[in-house]
């Protein structure tokens, strides 16, 4: 059985239907879908309801105590907590997952009992709004294809950036590595959460990584993508994921002195980014500044 886990917070109501008909659709029927409500208002809650009441075979419905916003991460750990299958999928709220996926995907975790987990190619997918500027893209993996990449070698392309960190709704992943504590880190609720998630298992587990592309990733105004935007508070997001990496390769052991360097050496860089644009912004307001306080100082 695969357990596609689905947490959500107020998508737009269409957008979450689809995603959860994009489960039903699947042809590979051994499934079940978690929805993990993370505090949505109660018209949404409802639509989630309503669907796990008339599809309770297969589709159930879980919160956090009280009704409570907990962040994406805790929501995922909720529902993996409960999950019965042996294999563990993803898909956020307002994404898709192809009818075939999960029949193409289980049959290629079986073939390849040393991979932990597996991904593939991901549709960035714009041309669902009709106003759409930017065009439908398959990026480069940068990784090799339809072979179990060992450890840590994605991970240092990803930190080089000559790799894509892989997309949630493209992954399916073994139930045991969860129950061998590969969970994911409440301390990022939102930004970074998947990287942070896939960094625990590439720098120390195989990989499947296939050339297959499956999933859409919806993109629009309110999608949360860590790490694409060179805003203060991207960098701000972007140095916590180091240094929360550099403190977790020293506590698991891993020993690898160019994934390490790696490590340091971007963090680094971005707090030197982050002192200058600092100082940018001193500079800049610094006479501002100095008039308001001017009356103060008169007194």
């Amino acid at each position: 059985m695969v357990s596609v886990i689905m947490p959500f917070l107020d998508p737009p109501k269409s957008f979450f239907r689809d995603a959860i008909q994009s489960i039903v659709d699947q042809t590979y029927k051994n499934w079940e879908l978690i929805l993990v409500d993370d505090g949505s208002a109660a018209a949404i809650s409802r639509v989630a309801t309503d669907i796990a009441e008339r599809k309770s075979e297969q589709i159930r419905y879980i919160e956090h105590d009280g009704h409570q916003n907990l962040g994406i991460s805790a929501s995922r750990n909720r529902g993996i907590d409960i999950a019965r299958g042996e294999y563990i999928a993803f898909l956020d709220a307002d994404d898709l997952r192809d009818s075939n996926q999960l029949r193409e995907q289980v049959p290629l975790l079986e073939q390849h009992p040393d991979a932990a987990m597996l991904y593939g190619n991901t549709l960035y997918w714009h041309s669902w709004a009709q106003d759409a500027e930017a065009e439908d893209v398959h990026y480069d993996l940068g990784v090799p294809t339809n072979q179990i990449v060992e450890p840590p070698r994605i991970l240092r392309l990803i930190l080089t950036r000559r790799a894509m960190p892989p997309c949630m709704t493209t992954i399916l992943v073994r139930r045991q590595i969860f129950d061998d504590g590969f969970d994911f880190e409440e301390s990022f609720p939102v930004h970074y959460e998947d990287q942070v998630f896939f960094a625990k298992i590439a720098s120390q587990l195989p990989i499947y990584v296939s050339s297959q592309g499956w999933g859409k990733y919806r993109q629009h105004a309110a999608s949360v993508t860590g790490g694409v935007d060179d805003t203060e508070e991207a960098l701000a997001w972007r140095l916590k994921y180091l240094r929360w990496m550099a403190d977790y390769l020293g506590k698991s052991g891993v020993h690898d002195w160019r994934l390490n360097f790696l490590v340091l050496l971007e963090t680094g860089m971005l707090k030197s980014r982050l002192i200058s644009s600092a100082a940018l912004f001193y500079r800049k307001w610094r006479g501002r500044f100095r008039r308001l306080l001017a009356p103060l100082r008169s007194h």
